[in-house]
């Protein structure tokens, strides 16, 4: 014997089917959303990366220009003090290609060189 499909049952499944797909057409649409503010987060990451990383370089390449400024002043300033003074400082690690870097936690920079 088999199942009787009433008008209401048949009614009822076709309401379970509509919500299914409608369901499955939701999932899919907020899953594009999702993927596309994932792509969209990603790229601000990697471009806030990148700007922080030329700021890095322009610090950087600002403090060397700035001590050797002052190493270039004092240069001018023929006393023995100033002779002194010019000796104390480290000398250059080439791996700073002629911009020292005075920050004391740099390893390039840094670096006192034989004399």
């Amino acid at each position: 014997m088999g199942v009787v499909e009433t008008p209401a049952l048949k009614q009822a499944k076709e309401e379970i089917t509509r919500l299914n797909e409608e369901l499955e057409l939701r999932v899919v649409q907020r899953t594009a959303q999702l993927t596309a503010a994932n792509e969209e987060l990603r790229a601000v990451i990697a471009e806030r990366r990148r700007a922080e990383a030329a700021l890095h370089e322009a610090q950087r390449t600002r403090a060397c220009r700035a001590v050797m400024t002052m190493g270039e002043m004092a240069a001018a300033l023929p006393t023995r003090r100033t002779s002194l003074w010019l000796q104390s400082l480290p000398k250059v690690n080439p791996a700073c290609a002629g911009l020292p870097d005075p920050r004391p936690t740099s390893p390039r920079c840094t670096t006192r060189l034989p004399a």
